[in-house]
């Protein structure tokens, strides 16, 4: 057996009202090796345990202030589980009996076995360390679980953010693909324009065939640089003459405060509008497309606009942002 299991280390907190059996006690299990505190008392048990909570407590079944067991029930209000040695002057039966609800670690009878007490001393401290490392080994697999399964959520979550970024880079590399091809089958489809009315055809043509149903107006600048409405497109018709004309003359204003390509709701715009067509407007999407020969040149605008279908989207700006520049060309050639 090594030195560490047959001297085991641990804080004992020895109880007789008898000063000469306290300390024969208190000797006997400090040669062990232990660590020893004696109290003759009730009350000054309480106090001592409360300075410096014992491991283990050897206590008299009867003392001056109390009995033993009503000091162990006290005590482990306090502290908790603590066992207990259990020593009687009085073997009945009766008392034993008494002795037995604080399921001591060992009865021992007056005149005491010392042999016999440290034994059981020594085999229940060895018996709290082997629970205690245990208990420690536990918290430390338990904390190393908890650590691992902190650090798999987090690989989880850097995964997920992951697997979403690539499939939003994905999606969106995909939609340029196609607007890109979109776009090279567009400027071919141009090459056979002869007139500014079949560039708008196709223009129009291109975002029905994407989009779904749309309605669509083209202007020209003429030769005042003035933008005039030149047609009128639409799915299964264009709308009216006059409709179109108010849209168009609202868009003109928008366009050369700031010619860009713009999405905008009707009903959030209505001061963009006559009043007299406001009704009109409910559900209405705009997209205005304008055709630049250069940085500061405007020769045309193209507005595409949908009444309660589904919206415009980013992508619909960014295929008109691609397609604009080779409209423009093909409509200043024709």
């Amino acid at each position: 057996m090594s030195t560490a299991r047959s001297r085991p280390s641990g804080r004992i907190l020895v109880v007789d009202d008898e000063p000469e059996i306290c300390q024969l006690l208190t000797d006997a299990l400090g040669a062990s090796g232990m660590e020893v505190t004696s109290a003759t008392c009730g009350a000054e048990a309480v106090h001592a345990a409360r300075s410096s909570p014992p491991d283990l407590v050897v206590a008299d079944l009867r003392l001056g202030d109390c009995d033993g067991v009503e000091l162990m029930d006290r005590l482990r209000k306090d502290l908790g589980e603590i066992p207990v040695v259990i020593i009687s002057g009085h073997g009945s039966a009766a008392s034993f009996s008494e002795a037995s609800r604080l399921r001591p670690v060992e009865l021992l009878n007056k005149p005491i076995d010392l042999e016999r007490l440290r034994q059981a001393v020594r085999s229940e401290l060895e018996r709290l360390a082997e629970r205690r490392q245990l208990h420690r080994r536990y918290e430390r697999h338990k904390a190393l679980a908890r650590d691992a399964d902190q650090r798999r959520r987090k690989a989880y979550q850097a995964l997920a953010t992951t697997c979403t970024e690539l499939t939003a880079t994905c999606r969106d590399l995909q939609g340029r693909m196609d607007r890109q091809e979109a776009l090279i089958r567009y400027q071919g489809e141009l090459l056979s324009c002869t007139h500014p009315d079949d560039a708008f055809s196709r223009f129009f043509r291109l975002f029905v065939q994407r989009s779904g149903p749309v309605f669509g107006l083209a202007l020209l600048c003429d030769e005042n640089a003035e933008l005039q409405m030149v047609g009128r497109f639409g799915v299964p018709i264009p709308d009216g003459e006059n409709l179109c004309r108010t849209l168009a003359m609202s868009a003109v204003n928008c366009v050369l405060e700031r010619p860009e390509i713009r999405l905008l709701d009707a009903q959030d715009e209505p001061d963009m509008f006559p009043s007299h067509i406001h009704k009109l407007l409910i559900g209405v999407t705009l997209l205005l497309v304008p055709l630049m020969a250069g940085p500061s040149q405007l020769i045309g605008l193209v507005l595409l606009y949908r009444k309660g279908e589904q919206p415009f989207t980013e992508d619909d700006v960014a295929l008109a942002a691609m397609i604009a520049p080779a409209t423009a060309t093909s409509v200043q050639k024709a």
